[in-house]
């Protein structure tokens, strides 16, 4: 709180927000991922494989706008134990836009059984469809932590809380996961393969506001 020459008497606070919620959108990254004596032969059959994993995808009812070829790969295959050449190895990686989350189990046990061995399963992660809403969300409850403690000092200061003269965003953390929160439940299927869990949880967003109100 302080004031100077020239210049209205202000204090100065920081607000803090954040906004939960369980998310609407699942990413899948899987991959086929075949070894063969020759390059042309791992490729084909990689690719076999993951024509298969695409389809059951859309079976399983993800839209293809939400499915994209995200990485294809070659390399010479050795073998661990005497490091002798085994042919050659390909890899071909696909990511998915799940925008059902009940839907993630069934689909990714479907694109296992598809891909067969083949089958490898890189990483899954969840999100929000509008992120915006959330930190939208999470700005309003931080501007209200800082009015809040800016009150609070104008009154023990003697004073009211005037106009603000200075607002500014310190940082709008992206949508983090938090643990589960039993929103959904863990999900699971039998389709075609053993049972896939799979637990959303939910994201959080955080902000923080740096805010000047003027003291009357």
């Amino acid at each position: 709180m302080s004031g100077s020459r020239g210049g209205p008497a202000h204090v100065a606070v920081t607000g803090f927000g954040t906004a939960t919620a369980p998310p609407d959108l699942v990413v899948l990254r899987v991959a086929a991922e075949v070894t063969a004596p020759q390059v042309a032969v791992a490729l084909a059959n990689a690719s076999a494989a993951m024509d298969r994993m695409r389809q059951a995808l859309l079976d399983s009812g993800v839209a293809a706008a939400d499915l994209a070829t995200t990485g294809v790969q070659v390399w010479p295959a050795f073998d661990h134990g005497s490091g002798r050449p085994q042919g050659y190895t390909a890899t071909l990686t696909l990511t998915a836009s799940v925008r059902d989350v009940r839907a993630a189990g069934p689909s990714l046990a479907a694109v296992s059984a598809a891909g067969g061995d083949a089958t490898r399963v890189q990483d899954i992660g969840f999100s929000h469809s509008d992120p915006a809403a959330l930190r939208r969300l999470a700005r309003e409850r931080a501007w209200a932590d800082a009015r809040d403690r800016a009150e609070q000092h104008a009154e023990l200061a003697g004073r009211s809380l005037g106009a603000a003269l200075r607002v500014e965003e310190i940082d709008s953390l992206p949508p983090v996961p938090l643990a589960a929160s039993g929103a959904f439940g863990a999900m699971e299927t039998r389709v075609a393969g053993p049972a896939v869990p799979i637990e959303p949880g939910s994201t959080a967003v955080a902000v923080r506001l740096e805010v000047r109100w003027e003291l009357e």
